[in-house]
């Protein structure tokens, strides 16, 4: 079976008119591995969050990882992220 892999970049969000992209819309059922684009890492190897808004939300947005989440636990979906 081949992999499709689908890449996500988290500014994508902040974009207007057309170009905007929430994770929502991304149909999970077509990737097989999501490349997730940016997070920091920091030297002790722990995550840094770059956009907390984005990465884990709040009341008045869902953030990436809880979809992220629903997702794989779903799926089985794999995810890669570019560390910056």
């Amino acid at each position: 079976m081949a992999g499709v892999v689908c890449y996500y970049s988290s500014w994508a969000v902040y974009r207007v008119g057309a170009g905007k992209f929430v994770v929502g819309d991304v149909d999970p059922t077509l990737c097989t591995h999501i490349v997730y684009s940016f997070i920091g890492l920091q030297a002790s190897g722990e995550v840094n969050l770059l956009d907390p808004w984005n990465d884990v939300g709040d009341a008045s947005h869902q953030g990436l990882s809880s979809t992220f989440t629903l997702w794989f636990s779903w799926l089985g979906l794999r995810l890669s992220c570019v560390w910056s």
